[in-house]
């Protein structure tokens, strides 16, 4: 391994860290500014089926927004993270660990549980490592 694709898969592990790290702290533009503009992101739900599909950054940013709308919590715990990387493009598996916390006006909440694996492809603009294309295969899910 040479020096630059170390020094690349260092950089897209903060990448994918950072957006992680965005999104539990609800800081939505940072978790936007971690992808291309015209970012693709496609997410499936443990049996199979498209879930959520968000083509460009303004769709992204809404998406995101949405999502975030729903907990009062989100906790995310990346694990393994093994990159390829070509130049300036590289491809990616991420697994995550995914705690969405919701709080009802009632007092009670709800926690969910789950596991997915992110694969996803990057491209280095203007020196600069994003996510150009994400899927998101959530392969397990506790609902508490």
């Amino acid at each position: 391994m040479t020096n630059e694709e170390f020094m690349a898969k260092v950089e897209l592990g903060e990448l994918v860290d950072t957006f992680a790290s965005a999104g539990d702290s609800k800081d939505l533009e940072t978790m936007v500014s971690c992808f291309a503009d015209d970012g693709d992101i496609v997410v499936y739900d443990a049996k199979g089926k498209e879930f959520a599909h968000y083509a460009g950054i303004d769709e992204i940013r809404k998406g995101y927004r949405d999502l975030l709308g729903q907990y009062s919590t989100l906790y995310h715990h990346n694990g393994q993270k093994m990159f390829t990387i070509n130049g300036d493009t590289a491809t990616g598996k991420v697994y995550c660990q995914e705690f969405l916390v919701s709080m009802y006006k009632s007092g009670v909440g709800s926690i969910l549980d789950q596991g997915t694996v992110y694969e996803d492809t990057y491209v280095k603009v203007d020196g600069k490592w994003l996510i150009k294309d994400r899927k998101g295969y959530v392969k397990w899910v506790d609902d508490k």
